[in-house]
Formats: C-alpha cells, structure tokens, sequence
C-alpha cells in the first residue's frame, strides 16, 4: 500500500453550514415524492437566496436526504424565520401522510481532502 498525502483545511473566516432534511417515504409515493423534490421543491427553496447548491441523495427504497448549503448562519436563520413556511406548507399539500421528515442544522468543523 503506498503512501497517501491528506491535507486538513485550515478553515476559514465563515464557517459552512449545512440543513439537511430527511425523509423516510412510503413505497407508494416515492416516485411521485422524487419527482415533486426535483421539478419542484429544491429548485424553490434554492430560488429563495439563502442556499449556494444542494444534493439530494437516496439511502434506501424509501429514505431520502436533500442537503442545503447555505450562505452563512444568518442566511440559514432568515430563510427559516422568513421564507421556509410557504414552502413548507406546500410539500404538506402535496404529501399530507406518507412522508416523515427530519431536519437538522450541521456546521462544518474541518474538511480533509485528498490531493
């Protein structure tokens, strides 16, 4: 096994931060579900300003994670005190049962990288 050279980033003045939403769907609304979060849900929420980009990735059948990266802290906090609960409120219209979400807010410490 040869050698491998990982460099730590040394951070920097604005720390990332990141809010993550997972759902755990029911079998029969993941098509539908994958296809409202991609035409429809991501592209608001990132049109609201506060987000650089997403991911959204599939662990399972049924268990979905979309990752937002937002501008800063106080992006984060302004979309969710100002912007989050019209949007929230049409993924209810959209999926009133079926869907059981988490969120959660990650701050990123250091980030390793492999060159």
């Amino acid at each position: 096994m040869g050698a491998h050279t990982i460099v730590a980033s040394q951070g920097t003045t604005t720390a990332s931060v990141t809010y993550t939403v997972t759902a755990e769907v029911a079998p029969v609304l993941v098509e539908r579900y994958t296809q409202y979060m991609r035409g429809t849900h991501i592209p608001e929420v990132l049109a609201s300003g506060a987000f650089t980009g997403a991911q959204f990735k599939q662990g399972s059948l049924t268990r979905f994670r979309v990752s937002y990266f937002a501008k800063s802290q106080a992006e984060l906090d302004h979309y969710l005190r100002d912007r989050a609960a019209p949007l929230r409120e049409d993924f209810a219209k959209h999926f009133p049962s079926g869907v059981v979400l988490t969120r959660e807010h990650w701050t990123e410490l250091q980030q390793w990288e492999v060159p």
